[in-house]
């Protein structure tokens, strides 16, 4: 079904990702924090910022392209008005909505931050797309970085992510652990940039306008969408203009 822009109660709020295995318990990683490992096969997130690769030197995985926006619309907001996400303080941000825009100004933690909208009932199925258009301030940390969530009825979520660096991370977290499954690079982003997460056929691709970064093998059967966004060593801002969710294929669930 195609639920209203912005019709749904306001979004379920605000909650934070599990602590990563290997981190001795503490959950608290050093100041400069950033969601990037060693490559698809990690186990955990490493808590390091290293220089982002060079794309002309270092290319992105090669993957299958992105399905376009054909398909069925399952739920789209601009933003024009209140409705769908949470406004105000929550934990850890605090949201607001203006000029067609939904704005986060994000504290420091030092796991992501998901912020939940209240997007339809039951689910569009395994086959979707999520579209972002979003901006960094420019002034972020390097590691900051700010993106897409969809979780599972089990609790289980995939999170796409792109930093401030140019570096792009797709994760898995769970009740045990925060997991980079793939990973990739861009030009440092200026402005407004497209982010999309697809499902299809047992795997999940991001794309940044409309280009193929990182993909990983993955099923899931998302329940609730949402904004994700890692503030590293200082105070961020992040600015998103529409949100989108497209069934590419199959039937929805109920």
């Amino acid at each position: 079904m195609i639920s209203g822009i912005v019709m749904m109660a306001a979004g379920s709020g605000i909650g934070t990702g599990a602590i990563p295995i290997g981190l001795g318990g503490q959950g608290v990683p050093p100041p400069t924090t950033g969601p990037y490992g060693d490559g698809p096969s990690a186990t955990e997130v490493a808590w390091d910022v290293s220089p982002a690769p060079t794309p002309a030197t270092d290319p992105p995985a090669e993957s299958s392209p992105a399905p376009s926006a054909a398909g069925t619309l399952w739920f789209a907001d601009d933003f024009d008005a209140e409705g769908a996400w949470p406004i105000g303080p929550l934990d850890w941000a605090t949201t607001s909505m203006a000029g067609g825009l939904y704005r986060i100004d994000a504290q420091p933690t030092d796991l992501p931050v998901f912020i939940t909208g209240a997007t339809g009932e039951g689910s569009p199925g395994s086959a979707l797309t999520v579209k972002v258009n979003l901006a960094l301030s420019p002034d972020a940390d390097p590691a900051t970085s700010v993106g897409t969530v969809i979780e599972d009825a089990a609790g289980e979520r995939i999170v796409a992510l792109v930093l401030a660096d140019g570096r792009v991370a797709l994760l898995r977290d769970s009740i045990e652990s925060l997991d980079l499954i793939a990973s990739g690079a861009i030009p440092p982003p200026t402005g407004m940039i497209e982010l999309s997460l697809t499902l299809s056929d047992g795997s999940a691709v991001v794309s940044v306008d409309g280009e193929s970064v990182a993909t990983a093998q993955t099923s899931i059967v998302p329940i609730s969408f949402g904004l994700a966004v890692w503030a590293a060593s200082h105070p961020t801002s992040i600015d998103v203009d529409s949100y989108a969710i497209w069934i590419t294929g199959g039937a929805t669930s109920s």
